[in-house]
Formats: C-alpha cells, sequence, structure tokens
C-alpha cells in the first residue's frame, strides 16, 4: 500500500478477543523489549497494547478497541527512496476482487476502496476478515479446530444489499465498484474473452478514455 500513494493512507484496525495466553504473551513481548533495550516507541507500543488487552480481559465479550495490524499505526506512510524522495505510485488502480479473495488480499482491497485510491471490479470477497488459530478439538483425537480470534475493522462503515451497515469484512466481504461475474458459460465456452475485455473497458473509461481497448490489450500482453 506505501508503494500506491505519496500522500499517505490509513489501514484497517484489528480488534482481538483477548485471552489470558494472549495477554501473557503481550507481557513477555513487553519485558523482552525491556531487557534487550528496544527502541522506546518500540517499547511505548507494546506498553500500550498491555494497557489495551487488561482492559479488553476485564470486559465481557473481551474485544479490544481497534488496533495497528502493523507497527505502530493504522496510518500508512507513502514509500521513499534511501533519499528521502517519494516514489509511491499516483496513476489510476484497478483491483480485480473475487469470491477466492481472502484474509490479506480483502484487507488490501478494502484499504485501498475505503482510502479511494483503487476501483475494484469483479465479485464480493469471502468475507474471512480475521487472525485463525487452531485449538484442540478433542482429547481422545488429534482434532484440531480452527477459530478466529480477531476481527478486522474497516475506516469507513458500508451498508451492501442483503447486509446490515457495518464497518467489519467478517461475513461480508469487500463488495466491488463494479460487479462482473467471471464464472458464467459465456466465459467458460469463451476463455474468459467476454469478461476481460468488459475489464479493459471499464479500465480505458476509468482513465478517461485515453486508450483504445485493444491498445491497452496489446500492452498488457493479452490475448
Amino acid at each position: 500500500m506505501s508503494r500506491l500513494t505519496k500522500t499517505g493512507l490509513t489501514s484497517l484496525g484489528n480488534q482481538v478477543r483477548m485471552t489470558w495466553d494472549y495477554l501473557g504473551a503481550l507481557r513477555s513481548d513487553l519485558e523482552w523489549a525491556r531487557e534487550m533495550e528496544a527502541d522506546p516507541k518500540e517499547i511505548e507500543e507494546l506498553e500500550r497494547l498491555v494497557e489495551v488487552g487488561k482492559e479488553a480481559f476485564g470486559k465481557e465479550r473481551g474485544m479490544t478497541s481497534p488496533i495497528p495490524l502493523c507497527g505502530n499505526s493504522m496510518d500508512v506512510a507513502p514509500a521513499k527512496d534511501r533519499k528521502g524522495n517519494l516514489i509511491g505510485n499516483t496513476k489510476p488502480v484497478m483491483l480485480l476482487v473475487d469470491d477466492v479473495s481472502a484474509s490479506a488480499a480483502e484487507l488490501f482491497a478494502a484499504a485501498l476502496q475505503d482510502n479511494g485510491r483503487a476501483l475494484l471490479y469483479g465479485m464480493r470477497t469471502v468475507g474471512a476478515g480475521g487472525a485463525v488459530s487452531e485449538y484442540p478439538a478433542g482429547v481422545y483425537s488429534e482434532t484440531t479446530a480452527s477459530m478466529a480470534f480477531t476481527i478486522l475493522v474497516r475506516k469507513n462503515s458500508s451498508q451492501y444489499e442483503g447486509f446490515p451497515a457495518t464497518d467489519y469484512i467478517e461475513n461480508v466481504g469487500v463488495h466491488p465498484d463494479m460487479v462482473d461475474d467471471y464464472m458464467t458459460e459465456e466465459n467458460l465456452l469463451q476463455g474468459g474473452k467476454p469478461f476481460v475485455d468488459r475489464f479493459l473497458a471499464a479500465m480505458v473509461e476509468y482513465i478517461n478514455g485515453q486508450n483504445e481497448p485493444t491498445r491497452v490489450r496489446e500492452r498488457l500482453a493479452i490475448d
């Protein structure tokens, strides 16, 4: 994301279902950071996370407030080269999404959409927005169960047909700005050409009609 902006973006927050072992892991990280004389900003962030975790653990549902996924902030700074020059791309971006886009792919799509940085094209994503861990599911077997223990929170709240207004991805997914289903008989019989043609036409329209579809196709080396 940092390479697609010169002004910065806002990522998604992450609400964590706080448990005693998770809180213990945060405290252990903080102790190690202090002992290893880590960067003061990192220690400060770990201290904040421990306090957020303690507060959530004392609540009925045990969910934290949205916390950063990476680093000390939900703000994504633009990429720079070694000399400090901004190197992010500012040209129009179209992003393909569908019903197998999940997890980090959904986070990426949601962040670009929330910041108005990309036009999303395709179908609704899976709606699996959260970190997953495995837990033993039985004493007399080797069975495990996968359970989400975090939930992603978008910058903007949206409402789509058939869903309530929400700022979650979980069970809702990321909905494209332009809907187009690739999984059709027409595309099956023609090798996906109708879908690609419509996508390229939408791309041309998105960049204000500066290129003909055939020229865009040649540039992208698409048959």
